[in-house]
C-alpha cells in the first residue's frame, strides 16, 4: 500500500497570523528526503469540533499517515487529543508512560531554573491524557510527549507546536 500522507496543523495563532507555520515546511522537507509527498494539509483553530472533523476528512481522503502538529501543552487552548478521541470514537486516559515523560522534563526544566515548580499540576497532567490505545513519543526538549496512534486506516502522529520540540520528536523517536 503507498503511503498517502496529510499534515493538520493546529492552532488560532496560525490562523489569525501570529506565527508562521514553519513546521509543516519542516516536515515536508524531511519526508521529501525520503521520497515521501504530502497528499493533504489543513490548518484549524483550537476547536475540539474543528480538529475532529478535519481528521476524519483527511482519513476518508485516503491519507494513511497523519501528522498533526500543535495543540499539545498544558494551556486551555491545547486541544489536539481531544480531537484525536473524538474523531477516532476514543476515550481519553491517563497513560503513564506519558507521566513519566512529563515529570522527568519538568524536573528537569526545575533542576535548570527554567520553570520556578517540577509540581505536576492539572495542565501538566493533561499532558499526559492520551486516546485509548495511543503511545507516547519521548521529548527531551519540552513537556509535552509527542503522540503516536495507530488505527485499521491510518497512524496519526501528534507533535508539539513548538518548532524545536517538534523536530526533536520527528528525529529521534
Amino acid at each position: 500500500m503507498t503511503t498517502q500522507i496529510g499534515i493538520l496543523v493546529v492552532g488560532n495563532e496560525i490562523l489569525d497570523g501570529l506565527v508562521l507555520d514553519t513546521n509543516s515546511q519542516w516536515i515536508i522537507n524531511q519526508l521529501k528526503a525520503m521520497n515521501l509527498q504530502v497528499k493533504e494539509k489543513m490548518t484549524v483553530r483550537d476547536d475540539v469540533q474543528e480538529i475532529s472533523r478535519a481528521l476524519r476528512r483527511i482519513v476518508a481522503n485516503g491519507c494513511n499517515l497523519v501528522f498533526t502538529t500543535g495543540g499539545l501543552g498544558p494551556t486551555h487552548d491545547d486541544k489536539t487529543l481531544m480531537g484525536v478521541a473524538m474523531a477516532l470514537d476514543l476515550p481519553l486516559e491517563l497513560n503513564d508512560e506519558a507521566l513519566n515523560i512529563v515529570t522527568r522534563q519538568y524536573s528537569e526544566l526545575h533542576q535548570r531554573g527554567i520553570i520556578d515548580t517540577s509540581e505536576i499540576t492539572e495542565p501538566r497532567r493533561k499532558m499526559a491524557v492520551l486516546p485509548r490505545g495511543a503511545e507516547p513519543l519521548d521529548n527531551r526538549v519540552g513537556g509535552a510527549p509527542g503522540v503516536v496512534l495507530d488505527t485499521e486506516s491510518a497512524q496519526i502522529i501528534s507533535l508539539p507546536g513548538v518548532p524545536g520540540e517538534l523536530m526533536w520528536i520527528f528525529d529521534n523517536q
